[in-house]
């Protein structure tokens, strides 16, 4: 079996490696590329910070304030590398950014004032509906999400030969689908295993061998459906 990882390169290394503790070969091709912005935030009386991605953690790394508040984070890798990094304080809503909404309401006073640190693109207006339920949010651009537009030769082929591709986000999603078309991507002898439903939704006009969701939108879950 080769699997296909499509996430960033950062996190497809780590997950690499995980899978090889598994005994699965894989192979990585990156379908969003980030690029980090070194911003720097001040401490601008803010009582609570959110992330929804580990590809933000590194606007924490250099901010000695925010690693002394309480972080709310999607999910438990994004929380073990702020917790590597020297924060405090961090709960995961060991979810999507719908459940994070929800852990936030129960536990945060819309009193208090939220930073969130995001990138460019988000699946999920999370700033939006907590504003929608009367909470004060400043949102902060830390890294940009670019959707890669063009395939290799080689990497047309690695797609073609891999059995098994595996989906993280409703963006990878999206981004393969649009190069499927565009390069006549083979699915019909591919199993693709996917984080949650609606990242299913987005692959689900294609031909595959089969759909496979994970039952929590993690990666131990999606392992669990190779």
């Amino acid at each position: 079996m080769t699997i296909l990882l499509t996430r960033p390169y950062a996190l497809s290394i780590n997950s690499k490696h995980r899978l090889l503790m598994l005994g699965k070969n894989s192979v990585i091709i990156p379908l969003i590329k980030v690029q980090n912005i070194d911003i720097q935030v001040m401490d601008d009386n803010y009582d609570v910070v959110i992330l929804t991605s580990q590809n933000a953690v590194h606007a924490v790394e250099k901010s000695s304030w925010i690693k002394r508040k309480p972080i709310f984070v999607v999910g438990n890798k994004t929380k073990e590398k702020l917790l590597q990094i020297g924060c405090g304080c961090v709960m995961s809503s060991n979810g999507t950014a719908r459940n994070l909404e929800e852990t936030i309401v129960n536990n945060v006073s819309n009193t208090l004032r939220i930073l969130y640190l995001s990138g460019d693109y988000t699946s999920y207006d999370l700033d939006i509906k907590l504003k929608s339920r009367g909470y004060d949010v400043t949102k902060k651009t830390a890294y940009r999400a670019n959707a890669v537009q063009s395939l290799s030769k080689q990497e047309i082929g690695v797609m073609n030969t891999s059995d098994t591709i595996l989906f993280y986000s409703p963006r990878t999603a999206s981004v393969f689908t649009k190069l499927a078309w565009q390069y006549s991507l083979r699915g019909n002898d591919k199993v693709a295993i996917c984080i949650s439903n609606n990242c299913a939704s987005l692959i689900s006009e294609l031909v595959w061998k089969e759909i496979r969701i994970a039952n929590r939108p993690n990666e131990k879950a999606m392992f669990a459906l190779l």
